[in-house]
């Protein structure tokens, strides 16, 4: 590239700037003309026979086209039914402009760019226009998967507006043709994903940079040999394969199944509003505030002493005061006006951050759990870590001037008596049921500091991994980051080495002004090169300047067995045999009745299959007409009742109907028998009032399930 900025005269120059001048007057003739070609495609698309009337997500790359479009919709007569999304606005204006679309008689079309792509579910549209085709398939998948998700009823139909007479819109249509292929062949509609790896796993030129060489008839040949040759089946068996050998799974859960189900768990691990319904009402006790209404629809907290709402005032007064009677902990629909508790909603998280203010203390003071599952008793820590970066003078040596946080997340330390600490998955402290018994009865408690100091020195060796990790991928990135900054200081030491030619050619003597302009010329280039090799400096600094932040403990329990806990007789301990067996009676019943089943009882096959270790279900059934069902396996050795610990009950409060409690009762004789429960939720837990674990008899199993 320096070589081809260093032979630009001035003649090129100007040929390049005539043929720009040209350009811009046949865009400006285009644009007085008022015909739009594309756009007249997309208002067919929009206004097709049996689509007239639904609502329609519209995407581009870029703001001003966003822009133009909603004008162009309101000059149709469509004036009050567009929404906007672009990565301008505040989260509060894109939670709007969703809401506005999302109500029945709001917006009839979204048009939006990238930024909708992320993080927003629009599952209750299914129809998209791709006004522009971005050349990166990780933006299809992302744009794709604001519609494709969990929850879509409809078929999904997309749109792409491409102009097949250029050249770039002919490349782009073998790569649809191609993609939809894909899709069959995966039988997934989220493909581009692996489309992207497909192209990487080579070594050759990304799709981006194939789509940018297609400037010329030869570009454009490149491109489609190029599209032809990464997306192929034989490649994408051979991806499986390679897959296979690194992660041990076999290559058809790879390229298949394992690839659809992967893309079909995500309901599964998003927040569930059954978490914020528990943490609302024992928070609301912990705050000294009532109540008033239905947590399961409409509700509004009240102080019960002076001054106990005072801190969640100031974000109440952000919504209208209509709202502030109407909260919720499931997302609003149509025009209710109420305000919808979440994670990044400022009432919310005013909540909670005055929880974790008052009783820090009482997390640091520790509590007591049963573990159904434990051999001996152990301690549990929660903590947090995060990793910092120096920040150093502009010469990038010396002493830091300063640091900054670039990583910080959530770790869990197990502690077994006898054994070493080790990590375990953070969600293992919230599924324990509490305890009350007195710590001095549990000999392991009288050691907690000494295990204290023990876990504080495993993070420290965790957080040294982690900055190591840390390290690694800034060293694997430098070549190409070098690369980049190199090259463009050479560039513009490539305009300045062109500027001192033509004061050469102008046969300036030193002296004189030519003279001086040459010397000025001289000392940038020299600053320009001393730039150069300090910013290289830097760069190559960069990994050592990740260091350890440090950590923090949030909180401590102690988790006893269930025998070390005197007087709680309906809490079992975990016999694994006698579930292997009960999900084995499950998992036959299931198969008889001709669905597919996937065993995520234990945490590896759950991680096999996608999900956290404890998803909150045991089995993951479907029949071949679609139907699912997400089951929850209880094997009892006689008939004794069962324990639904707060995993499995938040799991049933979200899912409902697609919820199913199986108990195999006398698994320890020739005839144990299978009691089946759908939603048990609303049978069995939902007249409760907020608990760690349910404790449901024979009785109430018998009553409730199906035979």
């Amino acid at each position: 590239m320096l070589g081809a900025v260093a032979v630009v005269r001035a003649e090129e120059l100007r040929r390049e700037a005539s043929v720009v001048a040209g350009l811009a007057n046949r865009a400006r003739r285009i644009v007085e003309s008022g015909r739009e070609a594309k756009f007249e495609r997309l208002r067919g698309v929009l206004e097709s026979r049996g689509h007239r009337d639904e609502k329609w997500l519209i995407f581009s790359e870029h703001r001003d086209t966003v822009d133009h479009l909603a004008r162009r919709l309101d000059g149709l007569g469509y004036g009050g039914l567009v929404a906007q999304i672009h990565g301008g606005m505040d989260w509060r204006e894109r939670e709007r402009q969703v809401e506005f679309f999302r109500r029945a008689n709001g917006a009839r079309f979204m048009v939006a760019t990238d930024a909708a792509g992320e993080g927003i579910n629009l599952q209750f549209c299914h129809l998209m226009a791709n006004y522009d085709i971005p050349w990166n398939p990780a933006r299809l998948e992302q744009r794709m998967g604001r519609i494709h998700r969990y929850g879509q009823r409809k078929v999904v139909r997309i749109a792409n507006l491409v102009a097949t007479s250029t050249r770039e819109g002919r490349v782009l249509s073998v790569l649809l043709e191609k993609l939809e292929k894909m899709r069959a062949d995966l039988d997934s509609d989220k493909v581009f994903d692996v489309i992207g790896r497909l192209f990487a796993a080579d070594g050759g030129e990304s799709l981006t940079r194939v789509m940018a060489g297609a400037t010329d008839a030869a570009g454009e040949r490149r491109a489609v040999e190029r599209i032809g040759t990464a997306l192929n089946a034989d490649r994408l068996k051979r991806l499986g394969e390679e897959e296979a050998r690194a992660y041990g799974v076999p290559e058809q859960d790879v390229t298949g199944a394992r690839l659809r189900i992967g893309l079909e768990r995500e309901p599964y691990l998003e927040l569930l509003p059954s978490r914020v319904r528990g943490l609302v009402e024992r928070g609301a006790r912990l705050l000294d505030l009532e109540i008033r209404g239905d947590l399961d629809d409409r509700f509004a907290l009240a102080a019960m002493v002076p001054g106990a709402l005072d801190p969640l005032l100031p974000a109440l007064e952000e919504y209208p005061a209509e709202a502030r009677d109407r909260l919720t902990v499931r997302r609003l629909e149509g025009d209710d006006s109420g305000i919808w508790l979440h994670p990044g909603e400022p009432l919310f998280d005013a909540f909670r951050g005055e929880v974790r203010s008052r009783h820090a203390a009482d997390a640091l003071r520790g509590a007591i759990f049963v573990d159904p599952r434990a051999k001996a008793p152990g301690l549990i820590h929660l903590a947090e870590v995060w990793v910092e970066e120096e920040e150093r003078g502009h010469a990038g040596a010396g002493d830091a001037t300063g640091r900054r946080e670039i990583e910080r997340r959530l770790v869990a330390v197990e502690q077994r008596e006898g054994a070493s600490p080790r990590g375990c998955p953070v969600e293992k402290l919230f599924l324990m049921p509490p305890s009350r018994i007195a710590p001095g009865t549990v000999p392991l408690a009288a050691r907690a500091l000494d295990l204290r100091a023990e876990a504080a020195a495993f993070l420290d060796g965790f957080l040294e991994d982690e900055v190591r990790q840390h390290r690694q991928r800034r060293e694997a990135a430098l070549p190409e980051r070098r690369r980049r900054v190199a090259m463009g200081f050479d560039l513009r030491l490539a305009e300045l080495a062109l500027r001192r030619g033509k004061i050469a050619r102008r046969g300036a003597g030193a002296q004189g002004r030519g003279g001086e302009e040459l010397d000025l010329l001289k000392r940038e280039q020299r600053a320009v090169q001393g730039d150069r090799q300090l910013a290289l400096d830097r760069l190559a600094a960069e990994p050592e300047r990740v260091v350890p932040g440090g950590h923090r403990f949030l909180l401590h329990a102690l988790a006893v067995r269930p025998e070390d806990v005197a007087g709680l007789e309906d809490i079992e301990a975990f016999d694994e045999p006698t579930e292997r067996i009960a999900v084995g009676i499950a998992s036959d019943w299931e198969r008889d009745r001709g669905a597919q089943v996937r065993d995520v009882s234990t945490p590896e096959l759950a991680r096999r299959a996608g999900h956290s270790d404890w998803p909150g279900f045991d089995l993951l059934s479907e029949l071949p007409g679609g139907e699912k069902r997400c089951i929850e396996v209880k094997g009892r050795a006689g008939r004794s009742g069962v324990s639904i610990e707060s995993n499995e009950w938040k799991q049933a409060c979200q899912l409902e109907e697609d919820y199913w409690l199986y108990v195999v009762l006398d698994c320890a004789t020739p005839s144990p028998s299978l009691w089946r429960i759908q939603d048990p939720w609303s049978k069995l837990f939902a007249n409760e009032r907020v608990r760690s674990v349910f404790n449901v008899s024979v009785g109430q199993i018998e009553a409730a399930a199906e035979r």
